[in-house]
C-alpha cells in the first residue's frame, strides 16, 4: 500500500472514531466492545510492556555502531 493510500484509509476511519453514533454501534457489537474498567485490567500487562520497550531501548542505545570503524561496541 502506497504512503498515500494509507493517508486516504486513515482519513477514512477518522471520520468515524469521532462519531458517537458509529463508536455506540461497535460497541454493541462483542468484537469491538471494550469494558469500562479495561485500564484497570490491562495495567499490569501494559506495565510490563513499558518495561520491556525501556530495555531494549537501552540495549539499542548501548550497542550503536562506531561510525569510524564500522564495528558495534557497547559502553
Amino acid at each position: 500500500m502506497t504512503q498515500e493510500a494509507q493517508h486516504e484509509l486513515n482519513r477514512f476511519f477518522l471520520r468515524y472514531e469521532r462519531d458517537p453514533r458509529a463508536a455506540r454501534q461497535l460497541n454493541k457489537l462483542t468484537a469491538f466492545a471494550v469494558p469500562q474498567d479495561s485500564d484497570h485490567v490491562f495495567r499490569g500487562l501494559l506495565n510490563k510492556l513499558d518495561q520491556a520497550e525501556g530495555r531494549l531501548a537501552a540495549e539499542r542505545a548501548a550497542a550503536r555502531p562506531d561510525p569510524q570503524s564500522g564495528l558495534l561496541f557497547t559502553h
